[in-house]
């Protein structure tokens, strides 16, 4: 990112707009100082769900480089699914809009944090008031889940897939090499499905 601190990195379309890669780093920046402050590190699980959006970038970013694993599902996620899912997996964190969010304003072992950020502004981050990340490590290795998604069981239930960090890199220079990319290249480019990961390399897939 910060080899294009000035240049134009990447448009989000749905604001029609270019960020630069100091854009993204100052995003980053303001992600790593609210986990750090509501005492999140390595190997933590941040549930979420959000839509298709240029925050993705820096958000995965800035846990993906303190080794905090990101959980994400739908966004149409019906809000009571949110909220149950929470009640039986107590995650450290949640990070959602300011609609979803509000169904836990009232939370008492919640913190409730507005970010500003240029890519999502009024992004909401929810953080259990016990957590501590006193002794926790803060640089992931390659063995490190980077993410947790759900995907179509056989059962027709959802079931979890965790993508460790070597695989993320692999599936990242594979493509990198299979679509030729340069500095010179400009592409069009989305949330990458699992199907893609899963095409790169299935020997890294971890199921739950």
């Amino acid at each position: 990112m910060l080899e294009n601190a000035e240049r134009d990195f990447f448009k989000a379309i749905s604001l029609n707009y270019w960020f630069t890669g100091q854009d993204v780093e100052d995003d980053i920046a303001i992600f790593q100082e609210a986990f750090r402050r509501n005492g999140l590190g390595k190997d933590d699980v941040v549930f979420m769900a959000l839509e298709n959006s240029a925050v993705y970038i820096p958000m995965n970013q800035a846990m993906w480089r303190y080794g905090i694993t990101a959980h994400s599902v739908a966004s149409t996620t019906p809000i009571a699914e949110l909220v149950a899912d929470y009640d039986e997996n107590q995650y450290l964190a949640m990070i959602f809009n300011q609609e979803k969010a509000a169904a836990f304003k009232e939370n008492a072992e919640l913190h409730y944090e507005v970010s500003h950020l240029k890519t999502f502004p009024d992004l909401v981050l929810l953080s259990r008031k016990d957590n501590d990340n006193t002794y926790k490590e803060m640089t992931p290795t390659e063995d490190t889940l980077g993410w947790i998604l759900n995907t179509s069981g056989t059962t027709g239930k959802f079931k979890q897939v965790g993508l460790l960090h070597r695989f993320m890199r692999l599936a990242g220079e594979d493509n990198f090499v299979l679509h030729r990319m340069t500095k010179e290249v400009d592409e069009l480019l989305s949330l990458v499905g699992l199907s893609d990961f899963a095409n790169h390399s299935p020997d890294h897939l971890s199921g739950g």
